[in-house]
């Protein structure tokens, strides 16, 4: 099984999917809803890809057991960082 190091048929370990945010310190590019906009909306104004490139940040979100089909790359770890990483949050969900 995946918790003991070996491999799940079918299934992989590939890094979280998650939204990007604003970087600390990013200047504000507009306004929605007396919002700030999030990186997706100012990336369709014009600029807004340049902006969002040098100001929004996807963190780290953890790790997903996946089917192989998933087109993201598998995440490699050495045994000490996959008891650390995916073994815990496989046990807690």
């Amino acid at each position: 099984m995946i918790e003991n190091h070996g491999e799940l048929p079918g299934w992989k370990v590939v890094p979280a999917m998650g939204d990007r945010v604003w970087k600390p310190g990013a200047p504000v590019f507009g306004w929605q809803e007396r919002k700030p906009m999030t990186p997706a909306q100012v990336e369709d104004c014009q600029g807004g890809k340049l902006f969002t490139a040098e100001w929004a940040e996807k963190p780290f979100r953890g790790y997903s057991v996946v089917p192989d089909e998933d087109r993201r790359k598998a995440a490699k770890f050495t045994s000490e960082e996959f008891t650390k990483n995916i073994a815990k949050e496989i046990k807690t969900g």
